[in-house]
């Protein structure tokens, strides 16, 4: 229960922190380039798995 809790928030934090964008074959100078995909795609994810996790967590402890 309490693992799954910590668990979700490092997750949630995990995608609230400020990250760096992946590039194709890296930046070069001179050359400005789309990213792979878009920065919040994979936030989203890591942040609606984060919220899963620690609402499971939470569900437990209230339930028992």
């Amino acid at each position: 229960m309490i693992a799954e809790i910590m668990l979700g928030c490092w997750l949630v934090v995990l995608a609230l922190l400020p990250g760096g964008r992946f590039f194709e074959g890296g930046p070069t100078p001179g050359k400005w380039r789309l990213p792979i995909e878009p920065p919040w795609i994979g936030r989203l994810v890591i942040g609606g798995i984060g919220l899963g996790v620690l609402l499971d967590g939470l569900w437990e402890l209230f339930k028992h």
